[in-house]
């Protein structure tokens, strides 16, 4: 088993880094919003009986829009995986499965993680997505799944047994802070000479350890 270490590096005002961290946190903050936001408009606007609000209009139009790119994307990745399995030998082959997304429904009012990745980065426009390492943006927006994972689950207990609950769970809520913690994968940051930096960007620290993943705190 593998023996990981965890180091602490403040990194002050006045440093040079600082001001990119600060940027990288506040990005996070924007995307674990903007994904909430659409989660949160798809799933209220399907499952109410009144009319469609303005901005739950808008999400639902956004999808329509782009969901036979989004397809079309899916599409392309499955032929490519099929041709390579095709380089395999046969007892190697995997079978290769086309997954297409649907459009959500008021039978199934719910948009899942794959999705909102694919829709986000359709939407060439969608800054917040890649405003960030496009790891660290996954990491955020699974991070925002789970908690509504954990929602779903509680109503869907509320719903079986309400007096275990002292009232109905309410929907995940947006974050009112300026930023929000960020992770950098090994693939966005590298160690060289015993020294760890964000590619591209230089050294910042000196950690005498193999770097395996960054959470950076505003």
């Amino acid at each position: 088993m593998a023996n990981y270490k965890t180091m602490q590096i403040w990194v002050k005002k006045g440093h040079r880094m600082h001001g990119y961290f600060r940027e990288m946190c506040q990005n996070a903050k924007n995307l674990h919003n903007a994904t909430n936001f659409y989660i949160r408009q798809v799933f209220t606007g399907l499952t109410q009986e009144k009319e469609l609000q303005p901005l739950q209009r808008e999400v639902l139009d956004a999808i329509q829009k782009h969901l036979p790119k989004m397809n079309d994307n899916q599409l392309s990745a499955y032929k490519k995986k099929v041709e390579k399995e095709k380089t395999k030998t046969i007892e190697k082959q995997k079978e290769i499965k086309c997954n297409l997304f649907e459009e959500p429904s008021k039978e199934k009012p719910y948009i899942h993680y794959n999705f909102l990745d694919a829709l986000f980065k359709s939407m060439i426009q969608k800054n917040d997505y890649r405003s960030l390492p496009t790891q660290s943006s996954q990491g955020i927006m699974k991070t925002v799944f789970q908690n509504w994972k954990s929602f779903y689950a509680s109503l869907r207990e509320y719903k079986v047994t309400p007096s275990k609950f002292k009232a109905r769970p309410r929907i995940p809520g947006y974050s009112r802070s300026n930023e929000k913690e960020i992770s950098f994968s090994n693939q966005d940051c590298v160690v060289k000479d015993h020294s760890a930096g964000i590619a591209g960007l230089g050294v910042f620290s000196t950690p005498m350890c193999q770097l395996h993943c960054w959470l950076i705190v505003a």
